[in-house]
């Protein structure tokens, strides 16, 4: 089962939009070994439905609307990848509200302490980890 941990700042009482270039900068410090990814995560899930619901006949289909309204709330996004030694890897999403890191088994404990010290070193938002089949993934 896919286990995530991510620090979400929306639930705060005076959310602050993060910012996603220093974060990823960070990301890149503090991960030597990441992979960036080039595409805004949610710009191209947007592409991706508007162009299946066009061949659908279906344009202006909710699904699609909505899309494009988390570009509008989220973007600026990244996604990344950092590669681990028994060829999992861990993918990763820095937004607007959150940064997430999502491994499809188990994190390694060592990876895991460095992901928790890591995220809480901004000092901001909620701190969530768990397990669940029912997650999106990130990228």
């Amino acid at each position: 089962m896919p286990q995530l941990i991510r620090v979400i700042t929306h639930f705060d009482e005076e959310p602050v939009p993060l910012n996603t270039k220093q974060i990823l900068e960070r990301v890149k410090t503090a991960f030597p070994e990441v992979e960036i990814k080039t595409e805004d995560p949610f710009v191209a899930r947007a592409k991706y439905y508007e162009e299946k619901f066009e061949q659908l006949g279906m344009k202006d289909n909710i699904v699609v609307q909505a899309a494009w309204k988390d570009v509008n709330n989220f973007s600026p996004a990244y996604a990344f990848i950092i590669a681990q030694p028994n060829n999992e890897s861990i993918h990763g999403k820095v937004d607007r509200c959150s940064i997430t890191f999502r491994c499809e088994n188990q994190f390694s404990e060592v990876m895991k302490v460095r992901i928790i010290n890591f995220l809480e070193s901004f000092g901001v938002g909620k701190l969530e980890e768990f397990t669940s089949e029912d997650e999106e993934p990130i990228n």
